[in-house]
């Protein structure tokens, strides 16, 4: 039974959520981008279709019936006006993500080897010589191992095909070769795995105000009677006046029948 008094998440709703969401970041991280727009819309099917269903139990508790048009509204209209909104603008403005991929994201991706791959890619020079070059590659390489997060949060999906071709300089012939290409992937999971940490974060956080929006609007509605509840309550009460009427007319006669004695 729904407490009415209350108001909050709802625990099965962002647990469902929850799973969903984390469900969907392990999907993404490991599928091709060409299999992303799938993905997501199942994703975004799901999460729908699962609340409904959470909101129309929320309804049967609170209203003791059915009401599909309410739970279909209070589902759809903030899920839509305002997570699909979110999932829109971190698509075309990635820059959003930034505030968490950088943070929560480089912590992440910190502990998964990102330093000692940072190593493996960028290693030191080995070039003693004095020429300009080697000198701007060596204050380069001093630079990024003085402070790694800089250089990695830098690097986005979007910019990293231009920054592996701005920083080939910096790879000795150590990086090169036959494992160039296996640092090139690492290295581009591990930026992956940082912005889908960054997106992650604001889609629970979207979704837990999605959620709480929908569930107080429900605890504080008035519960309004279907056609059909309308419609059983009328066919009773007929029921019971027509019964009304026969015992009246009953005791009447009786009545009768006991003065003419």
């Amino acid at each position: 039974m729904v407490d009415k008094n209350n108001k909050g998440v709802p625990k099965p709703s962002m647990l469902f959520f929850f799973v969903a969401t984390t469900l969907y970041a392990a999907v993404k991280y490991n599928i091709e981008a060409s299999n992303l727009r799938v993905a997501t819309l199942c994703y975004v099917i799901t999460v729908i279709v699962g609340h409904y269903l959470i909101n129309m139990n929320i309804v049967t508790a609170i209203c003791d019936s059915s009401n599909w048009r309410l739970a279909f509204i209070v589902t759809v209209v903030p899920w839509v006006m305002m997570f699909s909104i979110i999932m829109i603008v971190l698509e075309v403005y990635p820059g959003w993500k930034a505030p968490f991929s950088n943070t929560f994201g480089y912590a992440l991706v910190k502990f998964t080897g990102a330093k000692k791959l940072m190593s493996e890619i960028f290693p030191p020079s080995e070039d003693t010589s004095g020429g300009e070059d080697v000198k701007s590659i060596k204050e380069s390489l001093a630079y990024i191992y003085s402070d790694q997060s800089i250089l990695i949060n830098e690097v986005t999906n979007e910019n990293f095909e231009n920054f592996w071709k701005e920083t080939e300089a910096l790879r000795s012939g150590k990086s090169k070769g036959v494992d160039e290409a296996s640092l090139k992937y690492r290295f581009k999971k591990l930026v992956k795995l940082k912005d889908i940490v960054g997106e992650y974060i604001w889609y629970i956080l979207t979704g837990s105000l999605v959620i709480a929006v929908g569930y107080n609007y429900l605890v504080t509605v008035t519960c309004s009677p279907t056609a059909a509840e309308i419609k059983k309550q009328a066919f009773a009460y007929d029921e019971i006046a027509e019964k009304q009427q026969t015992d009246d007319a009953a005791n009447k006669a009786n009545k009768m029948e006991y003065v003419g004695q």
